[in-house]
Order: C-alpha cells, then structure tokens, then sequence
C-alpha cells in the first residue's frame, strides 16, 4: 500500500511515502490495511488485518509490529484489526471487523486487551467497528457501527465505560430503498447484505477465493448470504456452473451476463514500448495466475528471440524475487504499471499474449488482447475457451512443455500468428454489451412484475 498526506484545506499532494508500505497478505485481500493513526513523530500506526498494529515511519519505510491483538474470548472470533486512534494518555483505541469489540493497546505498544465490548456494535457488511475518533476534550470516543440500513455514531467516555455509557449519536440511513418494494441489484461483493426477506440480487465475479480455501470471516460471511440471495448475475458460464456445482445454486436463480470489450482502432501505425520481439504477461503476481508454469515454459525455449515482458503494478518483494531467477534475467522485463494507451501498444507489438492461469471469473485479458489485435495463448479451462471460442493456442495449465511448444509456434510461424490475430480480432468483435443489456433487463423486468 501507498500512503499519501494532503493539505487538509486545498486537497493538494503534499507527499507520498518514498516506497509502497508491504505488509504479509491479509486473510481479506481487499482490505488490507484498514485503518491509521499518527503519533507526534509523524510515524503511521497502520490496523492490518492480519490480527496486528504496524508501525511505520515513512521516512525509511521501516515497519516494526506494535501490538498484536489475539482472538477475542467473548466471541471466539478471529481479531481484524481495522481502525485506530490514539488517547491522550499514548493509549491506541483500535475497532475489530470480526467481532463487537473495541481493543487497547497500553501505552509503548504490545498485547492489545479487549477495552469495550457490547452486542450493538455488530454490524452487517463484514465490520462491526467501521471507525474510531477521539473528540478535541479527549474524553470521548466516538464510534461508527450498526446494522446494515442504519449506519449508527455512538459515543461514550473514556474513562471505565460500561454498557450503560454508550450512546447513539446520530444514524445514516443508507439504503431505505432496500427496505420497500423496490428490487436492490449489488455488484459489489463487498457490499453484499443479508437478503431477509428482501427482494436482493447480485453479481457474482468469480469463487477464486473459496477454492483457495479461504477461511476469513468476512468471506465466509459472503457466501452465505449470497447462497441466500434470490438472483444472481454470473459473468461467465463457467462462473454459473460453479455456483452449481460448489454452492448448490439451483441454475434458474443465476443469469448469465458477460462483460463487453472495447474495440480500439487498429489503423494507426503501432511503435513498441520494448525494443525486440517479445511474449506479453499482464496482471497479478496471484498464486492462481499460474507464473511458475509460464516462467520454466520460458527455460525450455532458451533458442527462441522473444523475451518476457510483465506488466502490472507488484508489491516489491514481488518483483525481486521475480528478477532474481538467473535463468532468466537476460530474457525478463517487469514494466510495473503501464497506463491504458502503453497496454495497447504493447498488446499490439507483441509476438502473443500468454495467460497461464489456473483459474478465473471471466479471463478479460484474454478478450482485451484479441480486441487489440494480439495472438492469444492460454491455459485449457472452459472459462478462457468461453471467452476466446477457438481463437487461441492453449495448453495444459501443469504443463510448461506444452506452454513452451505454443510460444515456439507462435514464435516461429508468422501466417498462423497473423491467423491468430485476425481470428481473434473477429472474436472480439461479437463481445459487446448487448447481450448481457438484454439479460439484465429482462430480469429486472421479471423481478419487478412478479
């Protein structure tokens, strides 16, 4: 993560941290670093949801752990940290997404202990505590929480508070409509509340997560309320038939509706980014993104003039380790973040487009890079041959000898690359939005008539 200081009364940048602040993945990949409080040095005490409070001085980047906070014995829950904020007295007051505690960290840092707890602070969107404050007397400490509809502001003092201390403040009423007759359509899985009874549908993405075995509260949360849910929204056929086969979704419950593609105009001459031929990654270092298998295809092709080239903005440790292969250092350029008008260049100058991936929601890189006009090779899944039909060179997502096979064709011979490329163009052209448009409506149509 980067952290960033603004002038608070003109919004200007004032600065940025000198490297980006990694931290260990958190169990919730979404939200990794929560919450964060200064102390009178300007160093950053930042809730990671890993169950710790890191602190870091942005002069150095130096991160040290400053409190842990351990499962909570009045809930048997799992602690995620998530917002923090510090006393008069150098005590730090830090929130719990899991469960309906307030924690303290004694003054120096260390063990945190639960400080308040009370059934009123549990909330509906995967957070009980969503944020902390300290009023300017430092005698009171206001809290946000509540159930899903109602946002509530409670505060109550510092000083041994007890269950008859908290009081409401003010309440946010943030979805009355989800409340009446009216059909709510979540695409956010974030923000995915409990149906009760509710006229509720939802885009469904992908369950990468449950089959990496995720176990955090706040994704296990999820599904259950999306198994719940009476529509869904799949953006693949793959994505539908998963909901099937590992939710038990009854199939008249979920719509397919997959993604358009922009057509960019391939008219204009195309100068490449990167001098040489060269095979394109671009996306995620994510362990289902499968990088091992396309990094040892790569070994086995040592004789071919393509080198590697991945795009994507990477946690640093990330990319040392990547660089660090000596097998491949002279044939490996990692680019880091490449704005939109980069990527098209690069998609349209390179030999083909690789994504090796053992699993997706959809494969949008796929459908982008046959819309720019790229020669495609991918792993064998029925996700990524929905989207390229046939369009594509594909192996074995275990095999980098088949992998390596595909790059030394496509390397090699140039009429079927071109056929690649033309194929594909044409594939591409028959992904726009109309379909899933018409399916949307139509079951917003149904929803609202019956």
């Amino acid at each position: 993560s980067d952290v960033f200081a603004y002038d608070l009364n003109t919004g200007q940048l004032l600065s940025r941290s000198p490297n980006p602040i990694v931290v260990p993945k958190p169990p919730v990949a979404i939200m990794g670093l929560a919450g964060m409080a200064l102390d009178s040095q300007g160093r950053m005490y930042i809730a990671d949801m890993n169950g710790q409070v890191l602190r870091v001085d942005p002069r150095t980047n130096a991160t040290t752990t400053y409190a842990t906070v351990p499962t909570s014995t009045s809930t048997s829950t799992t602690a995620m940290p998530t917002f923090d904020v510090f006393g008069s007295d150098g005590s730090l007051y830090v929130g719990d997404a899991s469960a309906p505690v307030i924690w303290r960290v004694p003054a120096g840092g260390g063990q945190a202990q639960p400080w308040f707890v009370d059934p009123r602070l549990s909330g509906d969107y995967g957070a009980a505590v969503d944020g902390l404050a300290i009023d300017p007397s430092g005698q009171e400490l206001y809290l946000a929480s509540g159930p899903e509809a109602d946002i509530r502001i409670y505060h109550l003092p510092l000083a041994h508070p007890d269950a008859s201390h908290l009081q409401l403040f003010h309440t946010y009423n943030l979805s009355p409509s989800l409340c009446t007759d009216t059909v709510g359509h979540i695409t956010d899985p974030n923000a995915l509340i409990e149906p009760r009874g509710r006229r509720v549908m939802a885009t469904v993405y992908d369950l990468i997560p449950l089959h990496r075995q995720s176990s955090s509260p706040a994704y296990r949360q999820y599904l259950a309320r999306l198994k719940s849910t009476r529509l869904m929204f799949a953006i693949s056929q793959a994505t539908a038939d998963d909901l099937v086969t590992s939710l038990g979704v009854a199939p008249e419950r979920i719509t397919v509706a997959r993604p358009g593609v922009r057509l960019p105009e391939l008219n204009e001459p195309v100068e490449s980014p990167v001098k040489g031929p060269f095979f394109l990654y671009y996306g995620s270092p994510d362990p289902h993104k499968n990088l091992g298998v396309l990094l040892e295809a790569m070994k086995l092709v040592p004789d071919l003039k393509e080198r590697l080239v991945i795009a994507g903005d990477w946690p640093a440790e990330f990319v040392a380790k990547l660089l660090a292969d000596a097998d491949l250092q002279d044939r490996l350029t990692h680019l880091g973040y490449v704005s939109p008008g980069r990527l098209l260049s690069l998609l349209r100058s390179c030999t083909a487009v690789v994504m090796p991936s053992l699993i997706e929601g959809f494969g949008l890189p796929v459908a982008e890079a046959m819309a720019a006009g790229a020669a495609v090779i991918h792993s064998r899944l029925p996700v990524l041959e929905e989207v390229s039909r046939g369009c594509a060179l594909t192996f074995p997502p275990a095999s980098p000898a088949e992998l390596a096979a595909c790059l030394r064709t496509l390397s090699l011979d140039g009429g079927l690359r071109q056929e690649m490329q033309d194929r594909g163009r044409r594939r591409a052209e028959s992904m726009t939005w109309d379909e899933a448009l018409e399916n949307t409506l139509r079951v917003y149509r149904e929803a609202l008539d019956n």
